[in-house]
């Protein structure tokens, strides 16, 4: 496989990571070609992780919503910021108790000590998706436990998530507002931030620059993954828009119109 950004003909394919949102589905219906595809590579060995920024619902739910639109997913195969984010504080912040802004279920986060959603003295302020549960009242009670001393820590770093209705504010936009608010920096788990990927590959078994990430979102799929080695394909679907694509400083490896191509951009 070769192209006008990368010079990695040389290499083969030794996995994919799939972006779901925007790639595999739109709301709860698959986009052309992605259970074909995804079928595809699983005839060829290859190992497949589907890695989201999605954060309203639970893990078990994604897996459903895709199995449901034909789409198979095995054991292992999703990574989602909920559960990296989790596995960061598990690591990083042991017994912390954890104010945590999100606009769904906390299932996901096994093993983390929830504080009191009213408690302004809370050890890390965890800022998941956003959504309209989100209120000033919960903003301005993260805003004091970081006053306070707490720490950050974003699910995700997407600003914006793309609906049937248009674009919407997420996550990473209120984690942005609270850094300022505050002056804490926050640490980000999720994509674009190597977590997640490095997660996905590491249960993969094969290496970075052998792993191919496919996405809708040039700057936190594709671009945070060349950054780590990767081939980062850009679909035309989804958040996709051409005039980010013409503004950006930095190329993707690849763009295809849709997951339905990236068969042959495997095999060229």
């Amino acid at each position: 496989m070769a192209g006008p950004g990368v010079d990695r003909a040389e290499r083969s394919v030794d996995g994919v990571l799939l972006d779901i949102e925007g790639v595999l589905m739109s709301s709860s219906a698959p986009l052309p070609g992605a259970a074909r595809t995804v079928d595809a590579l699983r005839r060829r060995g290859l190992p497949i992780r589907f890695v989201t920024n999605t954060t309203s619902t639970p893990a078990a739910r994604i897996a459903a919503g895709l199995i449901h639109a034909g789409i198979e997913v095995r054991a292992g195969e999703l990574v989602t910021a909920a559960s990296v984010t989790a596995a960061y504080l598990r690591e990083h912040h042991p017994d912390a108790r954890c104010l945590v802004l999100n606009d769904g279920p906390n299932a996901d986060l096994a093993g983390v000590r929830l504080a009191d959603p009213d408690d302004p003295t809370a050890d890390v302020v965890v800022v998941g998706g956003g959504g309209p549960s989100f209120t000033w009242k919960q903003m301005n009670t993260a805003l004091n436990c970081l006053l306070n001393g707490a720490d950050l820590v974003a699910m995700h770093g997407a600003p914006v998530w793309h609906t049937p209705e248009g674009f919407c504010l997420d996550g990473a936009a209120y984690a942005r507002m609270l850094e300022s608010a505050s002056g804490v920096d926050a640490v980000v788990a999720g994509k674009p931030a190597p977590h997640m990927f490095l997660a996905a590959a590491e249960s993969t078994g094969a290496p970075p620059e052998r792993l191919i990430m496919v996405g809708d979102d040039l700057e936190s799929d594709v671009l945070a993954a060349q950054a780590l080695g990767m081939v980062g394909v850009q679909v035309r679907t989804g958040k996709f828009r051409q005039q980010t694509l013409d503004r950006s400083p930095k190329a993707p490896d690849h763009v295809i119109d849709s997951i339905a191509d990236l068969l042959g951009l495997i095999d060229a």
